[in-house]
């Protein structure tokens, strides 16, 4: 990891709900299996269950795009 965050470059600013963010990982992985889907989601809930990770919707984009999962990630579970 080399500790740059590239997320914040490329996250929509508009997306404010779990039902946007959800459409952008869709949008973005339209292949993805539900095993996938639900492993993200797991990886980075909506924003009250983060444990202060991220405070929006746009943050937990963000934090998806940089592959900042921890410090809830466990060493078997890497960044998607």
């Amino acid at each position: 990891m080399n500790g740059s965050n590239e997320g914040f470059i490329f996250t929509n600013p508009m997306i404010l709900t779990n039902g946007q963010a959800k459409g952008w990982v869709a949008d973005n992985f339209p292949y993805a299996s539900a095993a996938f889907n639900n492993a993200l989601t797991k990886l980075y809930p909506i924003p009250l269950f983060s444990s202060g990770r991220y405070l929006t919707e746009f943050g937990r984009i963000e934090n998806m795009i940089a592959g900042n999962c921890r410090p809830t990630c466990s060493d078997s579970q890497t960044p998607l």
